[in-house]
């Protein structure tokens, strides 16, 4: 699953918008192979001590999705933590395999504000599904 733009009906952090001000959000992977599967070091880096929060309280959490699209694999991992190790059996792994990192909510959200948030966010909050 290529992430590809679009509007969203709240603020996103990601590098193809202005919604938050000095916050950032990535992941690093290292793939290492190994005998017949491989090995993702992820780590998450968040930039956001609001949202950081979040994940620590249960609330959010850091989400990787792998999919195959040739095998038709998909996978998410999910984690609290900002580093994690996942093993990957190489028989559901076949050409392209895309890794897109997220951040979603684990719950649903009322009221959510960010001080980070851009200037025409000022005195709106937003309500966040889970997932």
């Amino acid at each position: 699953m290529d992430i590809k733009y679009r509007f969203y009906p709240h603020p996103v952090l990601w590098d193809k918008n202005d919604d938050y001000k000095d916050s950032s959000f990535d992941c690093e992977i290292e793939l290492t192979r190994e005998i017949k599967k491989f090995v993702l070091e992820v780590n998450f880096n968040l930039q956001n001590n609001q949202l950081e929060e979040l994940i620590k309280n249960g609330q959010a959490e850091y989400i990787l999705h792998i999919e195959s699209p040739a095998s038709s694999y998909r996978l998410i991992e999910k984690s609290k933590e900002n580093k994690k190790i996942i093993k990957l059996a190489d028989e559901h792994l076949l050409g392209k395999i895309s890794l897109c990192p997220f951040i979603v909510a684990k719950e649903d959200i009322v009221d959510f504000t960010n001080s980070d948030l851009n200037e025409d966010y000022n005195g709106v909050t937003f309500n966040l599904c889970k997932g």
